[in-house]
């Protein structure tokens, strides 16, 4: 019984750290302080957490992120997201009256740890951390090293001096010792012990393994052989006090939306009626087994569909609730629900509506729609007049009347203006004459409608000066005498000035002076106005002076002295002569000497440029002739041209077969080329065992020679053991070298069966060319055998080449994951069939506290989830199965 107690406790315990446990990892606490996450795949640690004084040990905590710390009777909790370390407070020991020194923690379930003291007799207590008291359970008979872990059902401590003590909690005196744990090399003394997780953390079957810590390394600790063996040397730089499991829901959850599958609303709307298909889309899309679907109406508990999606027609407001299951995963992280209402929207009362309306009943809307338009109210009425609708007899009714015409003067005019609607007097009394003169007066006629003028100007005034005007004034009404006599005029000094009243102006008389003759060119005559006589001036202009060839003569009509004469005619001279003209002589001088001829090479010629007065040398010297490398190019004087002498070296003799010589330019010597053809071939061939393999040469080179490293000469040889063989063919110039890889094709290993639900699996130790069955004769190229019965099976595994055959047994059994007793005939039971066919098998089914709920012997299971007749509560419930002393363990969830 102690034993099935562990296993479903046990069960519980790594479900919860399988729902999302890192792999290969576990936190652990050290001397310093620290609280590290130790990964056990790279060995290396990241510190979550630091404690001023550390921890003796620490466990898990009732959340994801958070453990427990344990000092003493100190209890700690450790939030592992934010590093924050709480104090509790100090544990009140119950049923134990000595201090306690607690160096071993391990949580047993929400709220509750178990703890070992430190020295023998090693008491065991349970920790209620709610009100921070440990009852005392008994003695284990071993002091605490520093950790408790469940492994396979089993509570084990690690106890002082490297033991390890199977701990019984019901009766801790039962406990017992499993043995001295023997060390490899690296590891000191062993503080702790832990359950990590190695493969599939999300799964039901979760692979774990123990590890012990010890020092500052860690080792993975076998059970049974009581051996621990290094994995981690120098994992901390502290000693590892304790360790504690690793657990977070959050990457195994299974979350689900609901959808509907027109619009993707998760609210969708319908007018009146429904017809439609919900989707459950879960959350990761594909299961570490198989998703199974359980659609109910909200508030019922009849299941109306059992896939992913649901068809529906309805005519009212609806809510649908969809359960998801993973069958390949843990409770509760298996399960995911989701619900999704789908409104029906009713159709609303038709509203009133004018008479030129008509309404229609929109579906899509869920509205009427009103459509039509009032009739056109009546244009171009009169001002007067107005238009208003008669919704009786749905037309518009015109009434009014035009306002009465008023009286008007005679000058006016009278319109009718439909704009203002009223009558608009127009038209202006005649305006009053304007611009009348100062003695006339305006009268209107209302007879004539016109106005009248009279009056009469006064008379012009006569006996006027003759420059003298006279203006009438319409201002005064007066006439105005104007005018002045005019100014003297100023005269020279031989005028006098008199006033003519007959002309009205000022006659001026008198004669100027008679002016000079007979004046020089150079000479000016001006009149002294205060003389009134004439005064003569000016100088005749100065002799230039002139060149040895010139005369200078006064001209009287230009007033300017001419100059004349010609130079001397300036002689033509060569290009290195100069010209000089003697101002004494009055003769042109030439002086200077022709360039000296330059000496010039056989090939040269000199002519003299009288442009540019030098002497310009022309002629090439013959090109040198192109040489070859051995050659050399000699000019001679003589004949003005080159002389070529010099020999090509001789060419190699004596080249191999493979050789060729060219001759080199640029070193002038003779290069040889070419390299000796050595082909390599790499031919790899299998055989079964026992049999013999001919290996040929097929060699493309002519009359080849061979040689084997087998030391043979000829072109095939036969072998009968596998290896690597070496061949030489060559003709002494061209040369292939093959070398031959024989294997032997091994016998198949199967090196494991397993199933996956109802399929089974075959896994061979290598990929070879393999075929597959379970009764010897009908072969498949598969290695799954899907929808397989529950059976024991015999499993052929066959290789094509060498037709070997091999074979195993296997004892193929499936349990379900779930069942659902809530009468719709659907996994309505917990059902295992055909064990009556399996010789000598028992199943047990425990609650999560180890309570015996069923058991069976040599018989198939149908248990329908009650005990004594009373319903079991929706749980994970857990199994032992032994068949021929085979043991199947796991568990499975009662869903209602």
């Amino acid at each position: 019984m102690k034993k099935n107690y562990y296993f479903s406790l046990l069960l519980l315990l790594l479900c919860t750290f399988a729902k999302a446990q890192s792999v290969n990892t576990s936190y652990l606490c050290l001397a310093n302080g620290d609280i590290v996450l130790a990964d056990f795949s790279t060995c290396s640690t990241t510190v979550v957490a630091t404690h001023y004084n550390g921890f003796f040990d620490i466990s898990q905590g009732d959340t994801n992120d958070t453990l427990y710390g344990i000092r003493d009777d100190a209890l700690f909790r450790i939030n592992t997201a934010t590093g924050v370390i709480t104090d509790l407070g100090t544990i009140t020991p119950i049923g134990f009256n000595g201090a306690i020194t607690i160096t071993s923690l391990v949580k047993e379930s929400t709220g509750v740890l178990l703890g070992v003291n430190t020295d023998a007799p090693g008491e065991l207590f349970r920790i209620n951390v709610a009100n921070m008291t440990a009852n005392y359970l008994g003695d284990i008979g071993y002091g605490s090293a520093g950790d408790l872990t469940y492994f396979e059902g089993i509570l084990y401590l690690s106890a002082n001096g490297n033991k390890l003590v199977d701990v019984d909690v019901n009766t801790p005196s039962n406990s017992t010792l499993v043995g001295d744990i023997t060390t490899s090399s690296g590891l000191s003394n062993i503080f702790g012990v832990v359950t990590i997780i190695t493969q599939n953390p999300c799964s039901i079957d979760p692979d774990y393994q123990l590890i012990a810590t010890g020092g500052n390394d860690s080792a993975i600790l076998d059970v049974n052989a009581v051996q621990a063996n290094v994995n981690c040397n120098n994992i901390t730089s502290s000693t590892i006090y304790g360790a504690s499991e690793v657990a977070s829901d959050t990457i195994c959850s299974t979350s689900l939306i609901l959808e509907e599958d027109v619009t993707m609303s998760t609210s969708p709307e319908y007018c009146i009626v429904a017809s439609t298909q919900l989707n459950a889309t879960p959350d990761p899309i594909t299961p570490l087994g198989t998703y199974s679907y359980e659609w109910v109406i909200d508030g019922t508990t009849t299941v109306i569909g059992t896939n992913s999606t649901l068809s529906i027609n309805i005519n009212s407001t609806t809510t649908y609730n969809c359960t998801v299951t993973d069958s390949g995963k843990i409770a509760p992280d298996n399960i995911a629900s989701d619900s999704i209402t789908v409104t029906i929207n009713q159709a609303p009362t038709q509203s009133t509506i004018e008479c030129w309306e008509t309404a229609t009943f929109n579906n899509t809307t869920c509205t009427w729609d009103v459509s039509g338009t009032q009739p056109a109210q009546p244009t171009n009425l009169e001002c007067w007049e107005t238009a208003t609708f008669n919704n009786t007899t749905c037309l518009w009714e015109i009434s009014g009347t035009q306002p009465a015409q008023p009286t008007t003067e005679c000058w006016e005019t009278v319109t009718f203006n439909n704009t203002t609607c009223t009558w608009n007097i127009s038209g202006t009394q005649p305006t009053q004459p304007a611009n009348l003169e100062c003695w006339e007066n305006a009268t209107f006629n209302n007879t004539t409608c016109t106005w009248d003028i009279s009056g009469t100007q006064p008379a012009q005034p006569t006996n006027l000066e003759c420059w003298e005007n006279v203006t009438f004034n319409n201002t005064s009404c007066t006439w105005e005498t104007t005018g002045t006599q005019p100014t003297q005029p100023t005269t020279a000094c031989w005028e006098t000035a008199t006033f003519n009243t007959i002309s009205c102006s000022w006659d001026v008389t008198g004669t100027q002076p008679a002016q000079p003759t007979n004046l020089e060119c150079w000479e000016i005559a001006t009149l002294n106005q205060t003389t009134c006589l004439w005064e003569v001036s000016g100088t005749q202009a100065t002799q230039p002076t002139t060149a040895c060839w010139e005369t200078s003569t006064f001209n009287t009509t230009s007033c300017s002295w001419d100059v004349t004469g010609t130079p001397p005619v300036q002689p033509i001279t060569e290009c290195w002569e100069t010209a000089t003209l003697n101002s004494t002589t009055c003769v042109w001088e030439v002086s200077g000497t022709q360039p000296m001829q330059p000496t010039t090479a056989c090939w040269e010629t000199a002519t003299f440029n009288t442009t540019s007065c030098t002497w310009e040398i022309s002629g090439s010297q013959a090109t040198q002739p192109t040489t070859t490398c051995w050659e050399t190019a000699t000019f001679n004087t003589t004949s003005c041209s080159w002389t070529v002498s010099g020999t090509q070296p001789p060419a190699p003799t004596n080249l191999e077969c493979w050789e060729t010589a060219t001759f080199n330019n640029t070193t002038c010597t003779w290069d040889l080329s070419g390299t000796q053809t050595i082909t390599t071939n790499d031919i790899y061939l299998t055989f079964c065992e026992g049999e013999t393999l001919t290996l040929d040469a097929s060699t493309t080179i002519t009359n080849a020679q061979y040689l084997w490293s087998t030391s043979e000469q000829t072109a095939s040889i036969e072998v009968s053991s596998p290896g690597i063989y070496n061949l030489e063919a060559t003709d002494g110039c061209s040369t292939e070298v093959t070398n031959f890889t024989v294997t032997t094709l091994d016998s198949p290993i199967i090196a494991n069966v397993v199933a996956d639900n109802f399929d089974i699996i075959v896994t061979t130790s290598s990929d070879d060319n393999y075929h597959y069955s379970l009764d010897g004769f009908n072969y498949q190229t598969s290695n799954v055998f899907t929808n397989m019965p529950n059976g024991l099976y015999t499993v052929y595994v066959k290789s094509l080449e060498c037709n070997f055959v091999v074979t195993l047994q296997y004892l193929h059994f499936y349990v379900p994951q779930f069942f659902t007793p809530n009468g719709d005939n659907f996994h309505d039971y917990f059902e295992l069939n055909d064990l009556e066919y399996f010789g000598n098998t028992s199943v047990t089914i425990f609650n999560r506290f180890g309570k015996l709920l069923f058991s069976a012997r040599n018989r198939s299971v149908k248990w329908d989830g009650t005990l004594n007749g009373a319903l079991l509560p929706s749980s994970d419930y857990w199994y032992l199965i032994t068949i021929n002393d085979q043991e199947f363990k796991g568990h499975f969830t009662l869903k209602r």
